[in-house]
């Protein structure tokens, strides 16, 4: 595949990922009142079924965190889960809410997101853009995650 076509496709699947961000916003704002509640009913169920989702096979996981500004946390976790989701959740790194296309971060290391200035957390598997919420991504050992502060939807 040239260069080109790389671009071309990196901006198609960037745009759908805008787009999908923008429906789960568009969401929140009509339930701005309700979006409290919901997310502590999410981390209580999710906390629930953490024993459920290990795998028993040990893994050794990166999660980079690279803040709005530029400051950059790094973690090493060695775990039994087998979706980054319940990882990030367990070890209390990230909040969140379900949307359309899986969990969704609005906050990750305490630094929170705001919908309203177009913020938002880029999840990254191995320097490859993530295309679904960080419950639908699945571990492997020695992967590397980066969760990056980032501003605009394209």
């Amino acid at each position: 595949m040239n260069r080109r076509s790389i671009k071309w496709l990196s901006w198609i699947m960037a745009m759908a990922l805008a787009a999908m961000m923008f429906t789960a916003c568009a969401d929140k704002a009509d339930s701005k009142s309700d979006a409290e509640p919901k997310q502590e009913a999410v981390s209580e169920e999710k906390e629930s079924a953490s024993a459920d989702a290990q795998t028993g096979e040990e893994k050794t996981v990166t999660v980079t965190v690279k803040h709005k500004d530029e400051s950059v946390k790094e973690f090493t976790y060695t775990t039994e889960f087998e979706m980054l989701g319940d990882l990030l959740r367990d070890e209390k790194l990230v909040e969140g809410m379900d949307g359309s296309a899986g969990f969704y971060v609005t906050a990750a290391d305490g630094e929170e997101a705001h919908d309203a200035d177009q913020e938002w957390w880029m999840v990254m598997q191995n320097g490859e853009m993530t295309q679904t919420g960080v419950d639908e991504v699945k571990m492997a050992d020695g992967d590397s995650f980066e969760l990056v502060f980032t501003t605009g939807y394209y």
